[in-house]
């Protein structure tokens, strides 16, 4: 389902990212509406941004055929097993995220865990639709961001 534009609109739509980072994370995160975050050079107000939006989400979701998750195919996020501050926000984070498309779009997800390498593989080789990956920046330049795209994502670990 992920091919159809919609359907990733649809589950962009239905993370609130507000609450996420003020109830759910409680560690001072702000929320990401930017690949930037605000205070570094790069950064640009969006004009839009991501927004937490119900209706339109299961509006998306409806136009590309899923009906209140209906007929949607099962689904997993995929995260890898780790230690240290990743290991404390991937299960409160995880288990809002299945809630949220549980409560507003109808969608049933599995969340599954991975040894980091078979982890990072199956992200290279895009095997699932969708993988949780926090990232911790090293330094304090745009580029420790856009670089993510530009060499095709996270070096091999």
């Amino acid at each position: 389902p992920f091919e159809d534009v919609r359907v990733r609109k649809a589950l962009n739509r239905a993370v609130d990212r507000d609450l996420i980072t003020k109830n759910v994370l409680v560690m001072g995160q702000s929320p990401a509406r930017h690949v930037v975050p605000p205070g570094l050079r790069g950064y640009e107000q969006p004009e839009s941004g991501i927004r937490f939006d119900v209706a339109e989400a299961q509006r998306l979701l409806a136009a590309a055929g899923f009906p209140g998750g209906k007929g949607f195919p099962p689904i997993e996020i995929w995260y890898r097993e780790q230690g240290g501050y990743n290991a404390a926000i991937a299960a409160p984070m995880l288990q809002y995220l299945q809630a949220q498309f549980k409560q507003i779009l109808g969608i049933d997800m599995a969340i599954k865990s991975m040894p980091t390498p078979d982890w990072t593989a199956a992200l290279k080789n895009r095997s699932n639709g969708i993988f949780l990956a926090p990232y911790e920046y090293d330094y304090l330049d745009p580029s420790n961001f856009y670089d993510l795209f530009k060499t095709g994502g996270r070096p091999p670990l």
